[in-house]
């Protein structure tokens, strides 16, 4: 974890096993197999915007989205639910003649409270 080169200890045992060295991104060095050459046109250009990637900052917050995204769904859902409950009730027989008393109970309410 440095960035002080160390390749020239081990490039050699990898040369001897024919691969070649083809890239160097200025923290790795990229290798072929002798017999995958045709691939080095792979490695002409650094990683750009052409090639799609993806930073990890970019991926890690394309997860917690769509995380939020599924959780906000679910309260969403829930909400749904809660309020048919709430509406069954508002049209419910019992809540339409239980209406006089809610109406008498908070004028009680307002008259004692002066």
């Amino acid at each position: 974890m440095s960035q002080e080169e160390s390749w020239e200890s081990w490039e050699p045992l990898l040369l001897g096993y024919s691969y070649i060295f083809c890239y160097f991104d200025g923290l790795n060095r990229f290798y072929v197999a002798k017999e995958y050459d045709f691939l080095k046109k792979n490695f002409v250009l650094p990683v750009n915007v052409w090639d799609d990637v993806v930073t990890y900052n970019c991926f890690k917050l394309e997860s917690q989205n769509k995380f939020l995204i599924e959780d906000l769904s679910k309260s969403f859902d829930e909400k749904c639910s809660i309020q048919k409950e709430l509406d069954d009730i508002y049209l419910s027989f019992s809540w339409r003649v239980t209406k006089p008393l809610r109406i008498a109970y908070k004028l009680i309410q307002k008259y004692y409270k002066k």
